[in-house]
């Protein structure tokens, strides 16, 4: 544990460019900024898009990146800004620890490690709740790939979010015990990483398994 909290510690040294604000309770400033949390003793780092404007409690998205991505990367690549400006709502986008998430059986150090993305991802709604107007009825969690899947795993295991929408992700968490909770699943047919008829994809881990082998869109469906 010594060993990941360096390479967390090492990993959140390199956030450069927008505000950086260690203060849980202050407003969250208008445009981009970048906060930083501590959730189960460990410092996370996550960027909060809030449009100029705004009045009143306003819906929020979190957007959660892929593997081998980041907070930044999500922000740049998939265009929630500029929809944020025209429909009025904030996007948080956390950075998992070292570019993965721990969706259940999948992936990489933060599986191993037992981190607690449920946990962490809870705390950062709850902050941003308490530093600017968010309506609790509209939260939302969506994601790429890995951060499918972690958004999945918050639909069974989290209260926060009145819907989820997964992009080419699976289930790969208990989910006996969720409340209701609205999804939208979009997944691709030739994806060979996270198959959409389940089983395992192409890509291995060290030992030659597979990193994701789970069920069928399908069976996600019926869950």
């Amino acid at each position: 544990m010594c060993l990941l909290a360096a390479l967390i510690f090492l990993a959140n040294t390199c956030v450069v460019g927008t505000r950086l604000s260690a203060t849980p309770d202050f407003p969250i400033p208008a445009g981009r900024s970048v906060q930083i949390l501590n959730s189960g003793g460990i410092f996370r780092i996550y960027r909060v898009y809030r449009p100029r404007g705004l009045t009143g409690a306003a819906p929020l998205v979190v957007m959660l990146h892929g593997g081998f991505g980041d907070g930044a990367q999500a922000q740049r690549d998939y265009h929630w800004n500029s929809q944020a400006d025209t429909d009025g709502f904030v996007v948080a986008y956390p950075n998992g620890v070292l570019r993965a998430w721990n969706g259940g059986t999948c992936c990489g150090a933060p599986e191993s490690f037992d981190i607690d993305d449920v946990g962490f991802i809870t705390d950062m709604v709850a902050t941003i709740q308490r530093r600017t107007p968010i309506d609790p009825a509209r939260v939302y969690a969506t994601g790429m790939s890995a951060g499918a899947i972690m958004a999945l795993r918050l639909g069974c295991q989290s209260d926060k979010f009145a819907a989820i929408a997964p992009v080419a992700g699976t289930l790969l968490t208990d989910c006996a015990h969720a409340r209701p909770t609205s999804v939208l699943q979009i997944h691709g047919t030739a994806d060979d990483r996270v198959p959409y008829n389940g089983g395992p994809g192409a890509a291995r881990s060290f030992d030659g398994t597979a990193r994701v082998d789970g069920p069928s869109a399908a069976a996600v469906n019926a869950t």
